[in-house]
């Protein structure tokens, strides 16, 4: 029997699984931009001010705005500590700690103003601003890395792509013709490649989500998008086994216990595969589509969103 490819947007969950998302820690900014702010209460004159600053042993770096009510401090010991201190001072309206800000990240990839479900303004008509993935944010703390590997088990890949200039391949398999050049025939895998690796700020075309990750392609499907349970099974092995901790599958077809055990043979890997685009339950057992609906802990399936945040008229769900 054979898979057809069934072409899902996995991107949803894609983006926070290969980010590996965690808030910045605190960025230290040069001496002087003071460790906490503190607006003190109508009518507290200098004297006061003085007073209540040297309870924190606290030194003027600067006076936000006019009369100067409100301060940035340096302060001897825990910024945290002071903060609590200062709340408690009765001439004190509030304190809060000096964090620190930083730019947003966005590529200038040419029609990355087009990618809605990375940064969704309502630029297309209909579309509801803010349904997308929010990788600007994602972006802001971790843009990547090539330290990071991820599969790719699809139709292989075009590494020639213009976009692909500095793409990290991992090495690849063909187990459609049994070589070793997973060159892609199709162009599924190619897009889908796209969407996870393609250079993000070179100035071309598009911007993959965790560029410059490495990728690892297994080509398990040929020119017309179909492939052997046997080929699929070899492919979420292989991936895996080449180092990828996530693996991106964007197929359909029938159960596999091949697939089955391939996938059971590398629990720490997160296979990533597409619901099905069958406009189907895929709980219900006469609509099944697998990968997805194998019984693995390792397995996240993903349904398509569209530009209103609904879901797509064609997804599979769940």
């Amino acid at each position: 029997m054979t898979l057809e490819m069934r072409s899902s947007s996995p991107v949803l969950l894609l983006v926070s699984c290969l980010l590996g998302l965690a808030w910045c820690a605190p960025v230290a900014l040069a001496d002087g931009s003071g460790d906490v702010i503190v607006r003190y209460a109508d009518g507290v004159g200098a004297s006061t001010r003085a007073d209540v600053r040297a309870r924190v042993e606290g030194n003027v770096t600067q006076v936000i705005g006019s009369g100067g009510a409100t301060q940035a401090l340096d302060v001897q010991g825990s910024p945290a500590a002071a903060v609590a201190e200062l709340e408690a001072d009765p001439h004190v309206l509030w304190a809060e700690p000096n964090d620190v800000v930083h730019a947003l990240w966005t590529p200038n990839d040419p029609a990355f103003g087009n990618q809605w479900a990375y940064r969704n303004t309502g630029q297309f008509t209909g579309g509801l601003a803010g349904a997308d993935i929010e990788l600007n944010a994602a972006w802001d703390a971790e843009r990547g890395s090539s330290s990071v590997v991820v599969g790719v088990v699809d139709t292989g890949v075009y590494a020639g792509h213009q976009d692909f200039a500095n793409l990290h391949l991992a090495g690849g398999k063909d187990f459609v013709n049994n070589d070793a050049d997973p060159a892609d025939d199709n162009g599924h895998g190619t897009g889908t490649t796209g969407v996870i690796a393609a250079g993000a700020d070179d100035g071309i075309g598009v911007a993959g989500i965790a560029s410059p990750s490495t990728v690892v392609e297994a080509k398990v499907l040929d020119a017309q998008g179909k492939g052997t349970y046997a080929w699929v099974a070899s492919g979420l092995d292989y991936v895996a086994a080449q180092g990828a901790r996530i693996v991106n599958v964007s197929i359909g077809g029938g159960f596999s216990q091949a697939m089955l055990d391939a996938i059971n043979a590398h629990p720490n890997t997160l296979y990533v595969i597409a619901a099905g685009n069958d406009a189907l339950d895929d709980d219900g057992t006469a609509a099944q589509r697998f990968p997805c609906a194998l019984p693995a802990a390792n397995i996240v399936c993903v349904a398509a969103t569209n530009v209103d945040d609904t879901l797509a008229p064609f997804s599979n769900w769940g």
